[in-house]
C-alpha cells in the first residue's frame, strides 16, 4: 500500500456519514431550542415547601446582608479590594476543599 493509499483510508474512516451528522445536528439544535414557558417572567416557584424554606432563609439572611452591605459601602478602595480578595479566597478554598472531600468519598 502506497503512502497516498494509507492517507486516504485514514481520512475515509474519520469522515461522519451523512445521516450520523444530520442527527448530531438535530440533536443539536432541538437541544438548543429554549421552550416558551421558560421565557414568562412570571413563572413562579415559592409554593410549597420550596416557598417556606425560601422565607425563612430571606428573613435570617435580609438583615445580615443589610448590614454587610452597609458595612462594605464604608469601606475604602483599598479595604473593598482587601475584602473582595479575603472572601474570593475563602470560597475558592471551600469549593476545593468539597471537591476534594467529595471525590474521596
Amino acid at each position: 500500500m502506497t503512502k497516498h493509499h494509507a492517507i486516504s483510508n485514514c481520512l475515509q474512516s474519520t469522515t461522519m456519514p451523512p445521516l450520523r451528522s444530520f442527527l448530531l445536528l438535530f440533536t443539536l439544535i432541538t437541544l438548543s431550542i429554549v421552550p416558551a414557558h421558560s421565557q414568562q417572567r412570571n413563572y413562579n416557584h415559592d409554593g410549597g415547601l420550596w416557598g417556606e424554606v425560601k422565607r425563612a432563609a430571606d428573613t435570617i439572611a435580609t438583615p445580615v446582608e443589610k448590614v454587610a452591605h452597609e458595612r462594605y459601602d464604608k469601606l475604602s478602595d483599598r479595604g473593598k479590594f482587601v475584602a473582595g480578595a479575603a472572601f474570593g479566597f475563602g470560597a475558592s478554598r471551600f469549593a476545593v476543599c468539597s471537591t476534594v472531600n467529595t471525590v474521596k468519598t
